[in-house]
């Protein structure tokens, strides 16, 4: 039997957390490892924990010494894990309940594959019941069932979403490789994994639920109301991508496609712009104008982009989102700076 570990980091998810394990508890699938580590909670979740714990052996509580973001519980949760692959899970989501059987399953037929990548189902989460919001995902990678070499599939690296939920990951495969201390920490792990991998094995039939709930904060949909002073965090993990994909010997073959997942990760960062209610109309149009303008100055022209044309194609929630950002940078001028003083003007704004 192959050990899956799974590594949930926590930080104030009192309303939560007793749902996420349950839905480990509820597992077909009993060979797993749980580790929850708390980013210094202050509400009632590491109670509700350590009460789970007492009747689970199987999970595992770690504590940070101070709050330091899901990056760094994720490492700390990978430093101490045992598996011989590796499952993330967020505190507010929870996974069909023959998740783990299945991916076991999977392991044993196909001699171990990179990694196993599952379906994401969008939840927005009301009183009394739930809405499928999936076509929110930029997501439009759906392939057929079975394995998958992403060197002959580069559309595979642009069009991926590059969380790391819906997938279950080889241990060995992951290596030393650590999550950044970003906002989106997700995407400079899982983005050059993708280019790296040799097999990746697509499992149709469980899901991974990702909830989000207006009247929590911290969850995506509440965060995009504010302003947001880490836009630009965006811009370090696209670089960081890049430079990890060079290490691997793989960027010369992937450029295209990695220049092509850069453009569409850097501009999703329009939605927190477009949704905000704390910008004002002008505001919003010079962000609008000026974080494309970054992203092409940085990785190239981004509206003739093949992989952007694609997603706008598949996606009428993005498309119409997107021409309204083509319109208003037709019609927006044009900042004549380096990237350095672009990135000074959006820091005024957003500030």
């Amino acid at each position: 039997m192959n050990r899956i570990s799974v590594i949930i980091p926590v930080f104030n998810r009192e309303h939560t957390i007793e749902r996420c394990l349950q839905s480990l508890q509820k597992q077909t699938f009993y060979d797993l490892e749980i580790i929850v580590v708390d980013d210094c909670s202050c509400d009632q979740t590491l109670s509700i924990i350590h009460k789970i714990a007492l009747k689970d052996p199987r999970i595992k509580i770690l504590q940070n010494d101070k709050n330091r973001g899901p990056g760094y519980s994720r490492n700390r949760g990978l430093s101490v894990a045992q598996g011989n692959y590796i499952s993330f899970l967020d505190s507010d989501d929870f996974l069909h309940p023959k998740t783990y059987e299945i991916a076991s399953e999977i392991i044993q037929l196909e001699n171990h594959p990179d990694l196993i990548r599952f379906p994401q189902k969008c939840l927005l989460l009301l009183p009394y019941f739930s809405v499928n919001i999936s076509f929110f995902s930029n997501n439009i990678f759906n392939p057929i069932t079975g394995i998958m070499d992403p060197f002959d599939q580069a559309e595979y690296i642009a069009l991926e979403t590059p969380g790391v939920c819906n997938k279950i990951w080889n241990h060995d495969f992951i290596g030393d490789l650590k999550f950044p201390n970003t906002k989106w920490e997700d995407y400079p792990f899982a983005t050059p994994l993708f280019v790296k991998a040799q097999s990746i094995f697509f499992a149709p039939d469980i899901c991974y639920y990702y909830c989000h709930n207006l009247a929590k904060k911290g969850t995506t949909l509440n965060d995009m109301n504010n302003r947001s002073n880490s836009i630009l965090e965006i811009y370090d993990c696209c670089d960081l991508v890049e430079q990890r994909c060079k290490d691997f010997g793989l960027f010369s073959h992937f450029e295209k496609a990695i220049r092509g997942n850069q453009k569409v990760c850097s501009l999703q960062r329009i939605r927190e712009v477009l949704f905000s209610n704390q910008y004002h109309s002008q505001e919003k149009k010079e962000l609008v104008t000026l974080l494309t303008q970054l992203t092409e100055v940085k990785y190239g022209p981004v509206f003739t982009d093949e992989y952007y044309l694609k997603l706008k194609q598949k996606k009428t929630f993005y498309r119409t989102r997107m021409n309204y950002v083509e319109h208003l940078c037709k019609n927006m001028p044009s900042m004549e700076a380096s990237p350095e003083e672009i990135k000074k003007r959006i820091l005024e704004i957003t500030k």
